[in-house]
């Protein structure tokens, strides 16, 4: 099984297991880890260290972050290589939203790693819908079906 590690800038990552564990219930796949304001970038990056190193070299771990270039996508893209180096299997994937989380936590025992981060991406991406054009475009085919 491939662990979840969702690491956001404050309680978002907290608030995407919660949702996940309300929808499909008990999400033992996914960790979370929270940068908060003050916090010190060694003391944050070691946190996430540990809980990818936790699981050990067998366990594969898809690490989703919020925001592309900014602290934990600096952290995790650093620690996905150093770790790599010495036999962990790591991917790591930014935009993380609900979708994205939902259908990995799903599928995590059943798809290889690289699989698993195209799942995910691919859900993440196909969340992201613009609701009145969506709308408008079916209330137009209803009419030309008149």
């Amino acid at each position: 099984m491939t662990k979840l590690l969702v690491i956001t800038h404050g309680k978002m990552a907290m608030g995407i297991k919660d949702s996940v564990d309300l929808i499909i219930g008990n999400s033992d796949n996914i960790i979370t880890e929270s940068l908060v304001a003050g916090q010190d970038f060694e003391e944050f990056k070691s946190s996430i260290e540990s809980k990818i190193r936790r699981g050990g070299k067998e366990e594969p771990v898809l690490v989703m972050v919020d925001l592309f270039s900014a602290s934990p996508y600096n952290a995790s893209l650093y620690l996905s290589q150093k770790l790599r180096e010495e036999g962990y299997k790591i991917e790591v994937i930014t935009g993380v939203n609900l979708p994205m989380v939902l259908e990995a936590s799903l599928m995590s025992d059943s798809m290889e790693l690289e699989e698993l981060k195209d799942l995910a991406v691919e859900n993440g991406r196909e969340g992201v819908i613009d609701a009145i054009a969506l709308l408008d475009s079916s209330l137009e085919d209803e009419e030309e079906d008149y």
